[in-house]
């Protein structure tokens, strides 16, 4: 089964998706985060594409990143590069968890990503994934989602979405502090 997943490029679409509200989740938190402590924009062929800054490597379990199996096709597949060209394989890293007992790192998070946990006992809900090349630090695809209350171990594939390097540049304008994107987005 082919996904087709709605691509998220502005903060309209951001907003339309529901990604990381009600309070007290923590999806929104953790894109800002990310956007803005994560992930650099450096120029590549005349295109710029998105890296991992020294100080976030998934491989190393900062931050509580781990690697995503895609057991359920959540995601497209990824394929196998070529046997000379294996610095290019991609794998999947999940963050977002906040358990301390399952992802000690993920107590490097900001306060601001982690206040809010416990309020309710089920904001522990929101993820991003990356397809990641760890060789190059490349980023090629960003996920948000969410995990299925009824379905502990399961995202809902209705909630998740692909990430634009467009929307994540606007998540890194300085203009932009966090608490005006959480007022904007009706958090």
């Amino acid at each position: 089964a082919a996904m087709v997943l709605w691509q998220i490029h502005t903060l309209d679409h951001l907003d339309t998706s529901g990604f990381g509200r009600p309070f007290p989740r923590h999806g929104l938190q953790l894109l800002f985060w990310f956007s803005n402590h994560c992930v650099t924009f450096e120029p590549e062929n005349s295109a710029d594409v998105m890296k991992l800054v020294s100080g976030c490597q998934p491989e190393n379990g900062a931050y509580g990143f781990h690697r995503f199996g895609n057991m359920e096709e959540l995601l497209p597949a990824l394929h196998k590069p070529k046997k000379n060209k294996s610095t290019r394989q991609l794998v999947y890293f999940v963050v977002g968890n906040l358990s301390i007992q399952s992802y000690p790192q993920s107590a490097d998070l900001p306060a601001f990503v982690r206040e809010n946990l416990g309020a309710d006992g089920v904001s522990n809900s929101d993820r991003i994934i990356i397809s990641y090349q760890v060789k190059t630090r490349l980023v090629d695809k960003v996920y948000v989602t969410e995990h299925d209350d009824a379905d502990a171990g399961r995202f809902r594939s209705d909630g998740t979405h692909e990430v634009s390097s467009q929307l994540i540049r606007l998540l890194q304008n300085p203009q932009l502090d966090l608490s005006s994107l959480l007022t904007q987005m009706g958090y």
